[in-house]
């Protein structure tokens, strides 16, 4: 199942990064499938390993992703930039 799981992150990723123009919004849907990726991957060992403690854990994880994925591909963005880094389509 793993291989299947990572074809359609794979495929959500290039989907998405194809669909926007500029950098920063490519950046942004890049993120989108990292975290999708990620809340199925703390869901799989949720219901391998129940309980409250690994819940709880999962949670602040999920929680410490989301608020640094974003801020991780705005950095990036903002990085290439400001080195007038070419656009994809151009």
């Amino acid at each position: 199942i793993r291989p299947t799981v990572n074809y359609l992150q794979t495929a959500l990723r290039v989907t998405l990064t194809l669909r926007f123009r500029d950098l920063p919004s490519r950046m942004h849907a890049a993120t989108k499938a990292s975290g999708a990726a990620f809340i199925l991957v703390l869901a799989a060992i949720c219901l391998h390993l129940p309980g409250w403690e690994i819940a709880l854990k999962s949670i602040v994880a999920l929680t410490a992703a989301f608020l640094t994925l974003p801020v991780a591909a705005h950095l990036l963005g903002r990085g290439a930039v400001y080195t007038a880094l070419k656009q994809l389509d151009e």
